[in-house]
């Protein structure tokens, strides 16, 4: 009986420190997650900051993909009208 007593008493001093190891390491993991937590927030403050200026060299492409699609259609078409005069005139000859 006194090895039966010695063997519960080890395998409960176990379970205690199994126990306390697993108190202290969910206390770590929780520390851990809010600091990523706090990380993730900065990271989402400076996104927004960024989406911001990327929002606004979007508009500034768009206005100037419009101002060029102007010039090379106007281009284009005194191109044609040169290029259709020189065919008419070639075609009176």
């Amino acid at each position: 009986m006194e090895l039966a007593s010695a063997l519960t008493i080890i395998i409960y001093f176990l379970l205690i420190v199994l126990i306390t190891i697993l108190i202290v390491i969910g206390i770590k993991l929780i520390i851990t997650i809010d600091k990523v937590n706090q990380i993730v927030d900065d990271v989402k403050t400076k996104l927004s900051a960024l989406d911001k200026i990327f929002t606004v060299v979007d508009l500034v492409n768009n206005k100037l993909s419009i101002i060029t699609d102007a010039i090379v259609g106007f281009i284009a078409g005194t191109i044609k009208k040169i290029t259709n005069k020189k065919s008419k005139i070639k075609k009176e000859d």
